[in-house]
């Protein structure tokens, strides 16, 4: 189930919290409209701060936030309200 948001704050959380060992995280949105360019960060506070400022901007509907680290990639699904 997709998280949802208004756009107003939008906070994920890694899916596979336990493999997550502080790497950097690189990030960007897909949206059917628009594909954000990677964004790197260093921890997932800050990931969260700026998908908020990403998220205001996009349209209504249902996007994925992937998120990349060391080995692993994940794909978050977030509704916008």
């Amino acid at each position: 189930t997709p998280n949802p948001t208004t756009g107003e704050s939008l906070k994920i959380g890694l899916l596979d919290r336990m493999a997550y060992k502080d790497e950097p995280l690189t990030f960007r949105i897909i949206h059917p409209t628009a594909i954000t360019a990677a964004t790197t960060v260093g921890s997932e506070e800050e990931l969260n701060q700026i998908l908020t400022v990403h998220a205001s901007k996009i349209p209504k509907g249902v996007f994925v936030v992937e998120v990349q680290w060391g080995q692993k990639i994940e794909h978050i699904k977030v509704l916008k309200q």
